[in-house]
């Protein structure tokens, strides 16, 4: 069997809607999981990457007895945070000796949280979500390690709430008689993210591609919180404008401002070292 690109979301605004399912959107690694009667179980990235070794102790208690190809997210559960955690999924792709990938395999273990079915005994592309849904359902118990998504029909705004009051990624939002358009982008299924909110101090840019550095100000005192990287054009032109008599020492890398210039971003929360995770400008202060 060949790898299938996977079905890309289009970002959204909550809403609620007859005619829709809406989904938990993981943190995690987006996961192709290939079960071929002669190859036996695969994993690939949405950009054909095969992570197989890296999981191979979580893919290994699995059995499936026909082909099969299902779409899921891959993740690690912090339970510290007491939610779903992408650096700790990263750690764990990163991985390629045997002894490390086995011992994390205990101490962090994987989930595969799948959401669709793309082939079962023959191509399932052309089926309704509704109808890859209810195939999904007849083919594995839940597990520790695979689980099916749970679903609300219609009411997205209430389950986003929920999404909220959970601080999770987010949500995902699919049309019920929607088909699988592989590797395109499209309008039924939308994405929902929870993003945050925070007041930075912009304090320098890279000399080469953009990238804002950015501080946070925390008793008089800065604290770096990462790169912005992210920005509307508009933005672009007013930081230029606003740091061309600002600019202080630099390095080969960057140039530092004397003065730091603030603003707010939004991002999808703080990495465990404090840091933004990929911010985008927002506006100036």
């Amino acid at each position: 069997m060949d790898f299938i690109w996977p079905m890309l979301l289009t970002p959204s605004e909550p809403f609620t809607e007859e005619g829709w399912i809406f989904e938990w959107k993981a943190d995690g690694i987006r996961l192709e999981l290939i079960n071929d009667k002669n190859k036996g179980i695969q994993g690939f990235t949405r950009h054909k990457t095969n992570c197989t070794k890296a999981f191979l102790p979580e893919f290994e208690t699995l059995s499936f007895s026909d082909d099969l190809i299902l779409d899921c997210e891959l993740i690690c559960y912090d339970p510290e945070e007491k939610r779903d955690s992408w650096e700790m999924v990263m750690e764990r792709f990163r991985l390629s000796q045997d002894l490390k990938i086995k011992y994390a395999a205990e101490t962090s273990p994987c989930t595969l949280i799948v959401f669709d079915v793309l082939y079962y005994k023959k191509p399932l592309l052309h089926l309704d979500l509704m109808q890859r849904k209810h195939i999904l359902e007849n083919l594995f118990e839940n597990t520790p390690f695979i689980q099916k998504v749970s679903y609300l029909d219609t009411e997205g705004e209430a389950f986003f709430e929920q999404i909220k009051n959970l601080q999770l990624e987010g949500a995902v939002a699919k049309k019920k008689d929607s088909k699988y358009y592989p590797g395109r982008r499209v309008d039924t299924w939308k994405k929902i993210v929870r993003y945050e909110f925070f007041n930075v101090v912009i304090t320098g840019f890279r000399k080469k591609d953009f990238g804002l550095l950015c501080s946070f100000e925390r008793q008089g005192n800065l604290k770096p919180a990462g790169i912005i990287e992210f920005a509307t054009p508009q933005n672009r032109r007013e930081f230029y404008r606003r740091s061309s008599n600002l600019k202080g020492n630099e390095d080969s890398l960057n140039v530092y401002l004397n003065k730091g210039i603030p603003a707010v971003v939004k991002t999808r929360g703080l990495t465990k070292k404090g840091y933004l995770r990929t911010p985008s400008l927002v506006e100036f202060l």
